[in-house]
């Protein structure tokens, strides 16, 4: 390895993937978020060309928005092994293939979960050395499109990257190990009962505790996890603080409204998966802005001619909706027949906080982050959501970077790079699923959750993208809250699946 050297939990967990391989096993590197499992990881397949001349080929699969930084990283830190990006057009794809059967084609090959589905014919032509998968709760159900088509692919071991291996179910936890091993070897080690047991999701926690002792003992041999608190004692610490916000008076009356109507009641009273989704989605939304419910319409006194400009802007596209056009002064001119300009709808600041309690707590932990030289990270669920942080960041004068699952992957290490060098950034938007996983986030020392996922892994992941290795201030979360809402719901949720994960994963000492 090259430009490092690897911490001593790190050259203890190469050691274990290169004996897992060597003893024609697969398995899972679990470690907590931040603890380096791509530089372990690299560093085992560097140890297989170097001591056991074996050069691969490898097949890395990761995200979207992290392709790029698997390739970096290979780059850095083994830059004798030929890595190729296996991203772009159809027909750039196509040109990557030329050659694919041939050993001297690469050793290497990184690619992502959607271009394996696309390509999975054009990628079971090769035979793989090392099937690795980053992020791979991915996978957790064994009737996805993704989990079928990575068994699908020749391949000699396996190795799953996830620092989060248990999240909703113990039965997401068994789709792992059954994606590692056979259906047989995993029925042989349990009987009938304690198959059927392992296989439902868990209804009964109490039922599910008489399992431990044995999902510890399945585990075992499949899993390696550490802890930040263990291996990593010079990692600045974490502090969590929880904000409650009251509503405004048209968020209560939409969510009071909402609640009362005969036809929500309906809904919830039908137990129908999708009504009962979309009365919780109505008021989460509620909870998060009302203008996510009713947009306003203030007519801005400035006129834009789009026409003149060379380029409508993104941020002009996602945050301004045009409403309205003027009429032409002057009837019977030739400028009255020519199309008129429009009016864009443009809340102000004021209104943007005086109809929403979350944001009116966000902005006053915002000005006091930013008085006392702090920069941070917001994350939420919606798209939508991330429009109106931007229109509330720009009229408060601060800079940012946005990023949710329509930023090009090509442009997401360049923002993330741009924010961690450079300071005048205070914040970075996120969505929680798109940026909260493979991001090396260490310039923000702040993470703002405006809404919480009801998979606290997904959480979880998020807030290490600024507490991991190369931090060295203290790490602060917030998470905002609020008050007499679906919110607590969620949030006591998310702590009952924290307790059942730490009875699975933690209480094993993997």
């Amino acid at each position: 390895l090259l430009c490092g050297t690897l911490r001593p939990y790190q050259v203890s967990g190469m050691s274990w993937i290169c004996r897992l391989y060597e003893l024609g096993r697969n398995g899972i590197l679990a470690d907590e978020m931040g603890l380096g499992k791509t530089i372990q990881t690299i560093a085992a397949i560097a140890w297989l060309a170097e001591r056991r001349q074996i050069w691969g080929p490898h097949l890395v699969v990761a995200p979207t928005s992290v392709v790029g930084n698997w390739v970096m990283e290979f780059q850095r830190w083994a830059p004798g092994l030929r890595v190729v990006a296996y991203t772009g057009s159809k027909k750039e794809r196509a040109a990557l293939r030329s050659g694919w059967t041939k050993p001297e084609h690469s050793d290497v090959v990184v690619t992502s979960y959607t271009l394996v589905l696309n390509d999975l014919a054009h990628l079971r032509r090769r035979r793989w050395v090392y099937l690795v998968v980053d992020e791979a709760h991915h996978i957790k159900n064994e009737t996805s499109q993704a989990w079928r088509a990575l068994m699908e692919l020749p391949v000699l071991a396996k190795l799953l990257l996830t620092g989060t291996p248990f999240q909703n179910s113990l039965h997401e936890l068994w789709s792992l190990l059954y994606f590692l091993s056979s259906s047989q070897e995993m029925r042989d080690r349990f009987t009938a009962e304690e198959w059927q047991a392992m296989t439902t999701p868990i209804a009964d926690h109490a039922a599910a505790k008489r399992m431990i002792a044995g999902v510890h003992t399945l585990l075992r041999p499949y899993i390696l996890r550490r802890l930040k608190s263990e291996v990593e004692q010079e990692l600045p610490q974490k502090r969590y603080l929880i904000h409650v916000c009251p509503m405004s008076r048209m968020q209560r009356q939409l969510y009071t409204d909402f609640i009362a109507h005969h036809a929500t009641r309906d809904k919830l009273q039908s137990r129908r998966p999708f009504s009962v989704i979309q009365c919780l989605a109505y008021l989460r939304q509620v909870c998060n802005h009302p203008y996510l419910i009713t947009p306003p319409q203030p007519r801005s006194p400035v006129f834009l001619d789009f026409d003149a400009m060379p380029a409508r802007s993104a941020m002009l596209e996602r945050c301004f909706r045009i409403i309205d056009h003027t009429t032409a002064a002057t009837a019977g001119t030739a400028a009255a027949t020519a199309p008129p300009p429009p009016l864009v709808a443009f809340p102000t600041r004021d209104a943007l906080l005086f109809d929403c309690g979350k944001l009116q707590v966000l902005a006053k932990l915002l000005a006091r982050l930013r008085q006392t030289g702090h920069r941070c990270l917001i994350f939420t669920q919606m798209p939508r959501v991330l429009d109106l942080l931007e229109l509330f960041l720009s009229a408060s004068g601060y800079r940012y970077m946005r990023m949710d699952g329509s930023t090009p992957a090509a442009m997401r290490t360049t923002l993330v790079d741009g924010f961690n060098a450079d300071p005048r950034f205070f914040c970075f938007i996120l969505s929680t699923r798109s940026g909260g996983v493979g991001l090396n986030l260490t310039g923000a020392d702040t993470v703002i959750f405006y809404d919480s996922d009801w998979n606290p892994a997904m959480d979880a992941q998020a807030q290490d993208r600024a507490h991991r290795i190369g931090q060295t201030r203290e790490v602060t979360i917030y998470r905002l809250i609020t008050a007499h809402s679906i919110e607590a719901n969620i949030l006591r949720k998310a702590e009952e699946k924290q307790r059942l994960s730490q009875l699975v994963i933690g209480a094993g000492h993997f």
